[in-house]
């Protein structure tokens, strides 16, 4: 069976849990890596169209003097009005959700990382083949979250609240790494599930890339000017016979100096 993807790993787990980390180990691997959130932020760039109309939904005071998406207050709004959350969730995903397909289409990679923050918990992934879970503790989770981005370990709770629980994570989850230890620790675990990836990437069959159709054009021969065929792929124009190329080459007149034929040369009189 052939597949129009790549093999999709997803990747997740919750906020604080390492997930970056982790993708950062694949990606200096060579494994090419697709960010749900990065996708997002690219959307929804001064200038984009989506950001036009999160401002025509929530109203001007959501950028920053430079036009920019005031994130933190963005985040804090969604945090205190659920319609408000939902409608923004509703523009968002399927926009982040096409833009993740096409770039899985254009691959040519054997397998892909899809790093989504809320891949279980949206109904989006579905083409997604194995779910790779990024574990940690709550309690660390809290800790390294408030650490890294300077928010409120309240504010962490909440976005832990809007989250699968780790035990629901866990249990859908076709590998684990766990982030309790040291970056050597992690380092292992992405080394082995790198190796168990490539297997089952080599196992899974994908159409060939079509080949354009070269365009064959008449071009003239720069000899005698007669017409000859051309595939545009060639780099060089084309001589009509062997012995125009060896006038051309200065050498059909003198045997001494002449050009040793694939081919039987042409007998013409070459003063014909």
């Amino acid at each position: 069976m052939s597949h129009s993807f790549p093999l999709v790993i997803g990747l997740t787990g919750g906020i604080g849990s390492g997930k970056t980390t982790v993708s950062d180990l694949f990606a200096a691997k060579g494994v090419e890596v697709v960010d749900a959130d990065l996708i997002s932020r690219a959307l929804v760039a001064r200038g984009q169209p989506l950001l036009q109309q999160l401002v025509a939904i929530l109203g001007p005071h959501i950028l920053l003097p430079s036009g920019e998406l005031d994130r933190p207050g963005l985040r804090q709004r969604l945090f205190s009005n659920e319609s408000t959350r939902l409608q923004v969730e509703a523009l968002l995903h399927p926009a982040i959700r096409a833009a993740i397909v096409e770039r899985l289409q254009q691959s040519r990679a054997a397998w892909v990382l899809l790093v989504a923050p809320l891949l279980l918990e949206s109904k989006a992934y579905g083409f997604v083949d194995r779910v790779l879970v990024v574990d940690l503790p709550e309690q660390l989770q809290l800790a390294r979250a408030a650490a890294r981005d300077g928010v409120a370990p309240a504010d962490i709770a909440r976005i832990l609240e809007r989250q699968l629980a780790r035990q629901q994570r866990l249990q859908q989850a076709d590998d684990v790494i766990s982030n309790e230890g040291d970056r050597e620790s992690l380092r292992r675990q992405v080394d082995a599930l790198f190796q168990r990836y490539q297997r089952l990437a080599a196992q899974r069959q994908r159409p060939a890339v079509p080949t354009p159709r070269e365009t064959e054009r008449s071009v003239s021969c720069p000899t005698c000017r007669k017409p000859v065929p051309w595939l545009e792929s060639e780099r060089f124009r084309p001589f009509c016979s062997r012995k125009c190329q060896l006038i051309d080459f200065g050498e059909w007149a003198s045997e001494r100096h002449a050009i040793p034929a694939e081919e039987p040369l042409d007998r013409e009189d070459p003063d014909a």
